[in-house]
């Protein structure tokens, strides 16, 4: 019986020690199998065109309409965090990761199974894409140029009153808006809005009635008040030469209570909370009902990139948190372009073509190379 024990025992444990080994080569060959995966070329025409809008939000044709209007080149070279390995990527494949990223917060291990790349190689991608959009087209989205034309001003301030506002020289509405971020673990204080009870950073955006976002400024802490960001961002300053003209033609932004007027800047009337009926109060309520668009704007591109609005990706020392929301409403805009959206349709204006919204990002990228 003892022999028995024993003869046993050592069964057990070579089989223990067979099933660990089996494990280890089945573990290598799954890491084969992925590395060479991984180095498969990714195929746009692989997707239908139902499938390339529901993963990157634009169509195949859009897509690389994108990557020929923002002049982009036909690969990447990316480096990885040993700054001596580097790896090349096809644009096609950095900007469908890129925007699947933006598009819905999935881990990058879900991510891997659909580009067949490492986390790492996808943490890459993505960051150093957004990074370069975001350097080669923030001063479009900090005051796009191309929306600020005499007659392009004409064209909204027709359009909005003919919705019934009743200031007749109104061409876009100026608004803040909070975004959550993850709490930090030094200086929550700084970053803590009190009026939405979570850590937050703040953003000023201006929308025309074309629904692009033709001024973003931002981040800003979340404890500023959206005045204090209006007086950082100089936007007031940057329109006395925008709205206006020699022949006397002037032009306004409207915003909601909590900014101060100005020459080019029009708030509503204070008048009490219970007033329904006085002049004053049916004037708020008239531009109370133009003014929402800038509200679609903001919930369009967190409807269109819900990576934005998962506050528990939004690392602020980890991550280049402003330059994703930045990126976000950069390719909101260009989804406009493309197809319009509710503002342009409320208001019954045409937004800009993509060539012509990007010609002065591209062209100031190009005279800083």
């Amino acid at each position: 019986n003892q022999l028995n024990t024993v003869d046993i025992y050592l069964v057990m444990s070579e089989y223990t020690h067979a099933l660990a080994e089996f494990d280890i080569q089945q573990e290598i060959l799954e890491r084969r199998r992925m590395n060479r995966r991984e180095h498969r070329p990714f195929n746009l025409d692989d997707y239908t065109n139902e499938k390339c809008e529901s993963n990157f939000r634009f169509n195949k044709t859009q897509l690389r309409t994108i990557i020929h209007a923002m002049e982009l080149p036909s690969h990447f070279v990316f480096r990885a965090d040993d700054t001596k390995h580097r790896f090349q990527v096809s644009t096609e494949e950095a900007m469908a990761i890129c925007l699947r990223r933006l598009a819905y917060p999935a881990r990058l291990e879900d991510l891997g199974h659909i580009f067949c790349r490492t986390t790492t190689t996808l943490s890459i991608i993505f960051n150093t894409m957004i990074e370069y959009l975001f350097a080669k087209y923030k001063s479009t989205l900090n005051f796009a140029e191309s929306q600020f034309t005499r007659d392009r001003l004409q064209l909204f301030s027709d359009a909005i009153a003919q919705k019934g506002a009743p200031i007749s020289n109104v061409v876009g509405f100026i608004d803040g808006t909070v975004r959550g971020i993850c709490r930090p673990v030094v200086n929550q204080e700084v970053v803590y809005n009190g009026h939405k009870h979570k850590h937050a950073l703040k953003y000023q955006a201006m929308t025309t009635p074309d629904g692009i976002t033709a001024h973003l400024f931002g981040p800003i802490c979340g404890t500023h008040h959206d005045g204090f960001i209006l007086t950082e961002s100089k936007l007031l300053e940057t329109l006395e030469d925008k709205l206006n003209f020699d022949d006397g033609c002037h032009f306004v932004l409207y915003g909601d209570p909590a900014y101060r007027r100005h020459q080019n800047l029009v708030a509503p009337f204070v008048v009490p909370e219970n007033d329904r009926t006085s002049r004053e109060s049916l004037h708020n309520q008239k531009m109370s009902k133009v003014r929402v668009a800038v509200e679609w704007e903001f919930g369009r591109t967190v409807n269109l990139f819900a990576f934005l609005d998962y506050h528990k990706n939004q690392k602020v020392w980890l991550s280049p948190v402003g330059a994703y929301y930045f990126v976000g409403v950069l390719f909101k805009n260009i989804k406009i372009c493309l197809g319009g959206g509710q503002a342009c349709k409320y208001f019954g204006v045409d937004p800009p073509t993509i060539h012509k919204y990007l010609e002065h990002g591209n062209r100031v990228f190009r005279e800083q190379q």
